[in-house]
């Protein structure tokens, strides 16, 4: 199928991140624990992934993530407007909005217990800690921000598997604050605002960081 990631166990070659981490669990023998024990909680989890593809990773992670950070980074591209990533960030609000109202009730998306529901869906939300607006964006919603927090602190697989995100998240987020105060103090003074290669040759940690 020609696509990124792809697993390979043996002689079976699989793709798509959903299916991959069901494959996993049902090998592994850990299906009851991370997807459901019933038909029920199995549905459940599965919705939330399903949901998730086309709704929140959509707001989130491609429509805002990607041209806000990675493109600029690797493409050496500016980033959109200021008013463009505003009305970006409002499009998320919906989706924020429905999980964080399940979330008053419910420690994780599936009940008491993390399942592969939780850890697919937070690492689009994790790659906000790389925007200098994240406060803003996720404070109105406080059962996600404790929901994302009780992930970090409570799955060991989370902590190590986001280990290295973690650690330049914070980079990123600084590079990114810097570059948009340059180029915003040059449109204020009637400069052209080119593409920004400093991602790439003077932030010296991101590079080191990314090394690493």
């Amino acid at each position: 199928m020609h696509q990124v990631p792809t697993l390979t166990h043996g002689s079976f070659c699989l793709t798509e991140s959903m299916a991959m981490m069901t494959y996993l669990c049902d090998v592994y023998g850990c299906s009851n624990k991370f997807i459901g024990a019933t038909a029920a909680e199995r549905a459940t989890t599965l919705k939330w992934m399903s949901w998730h593809q086309c709704t929140l990773r959509k707001s989130v992670l491609l429509d805002y993530f990607l041209p806000r950070v990675i493109t600029p980074y690797y493409h050496a591209t500016p980033p959109p407007p200021l008013e463009t990533l505003s009305s970006l960030r409002s499009k998320m609000v919906f989706h924020l909005d429905l999980i964080n109202n399940h979330l008053s009730t419910s420690k994780f998306l599936c009940g008491e217990g993390i399942t592969l529901a939780d850890m697919y869906i937070a690492v689009d939300l994790f790659a906000l800690d790389s925007d200098p607006d994240k406060s803003e964006v996720l404070s109105k919603f406080s059962c996600v921000e404790g929901w994302l927090e009780r992930l970090r602190e409570e799955s060991e697989g989370c902590k190590k598997s986001h280990a290295f995100w973690f650690r330049v998240a914070p980079i990123f987020c600084e590079v990114v604050k810097k570059v948009e105060k340059e180029r915003k103090e040059k449109a204020e003074e009637g400069g052209e605002v080119k593409a920004d290669l400093k991602w790439m040759v003077e932030y010296e940690d991101l590079a080191l960081c990314l090394k690493t």
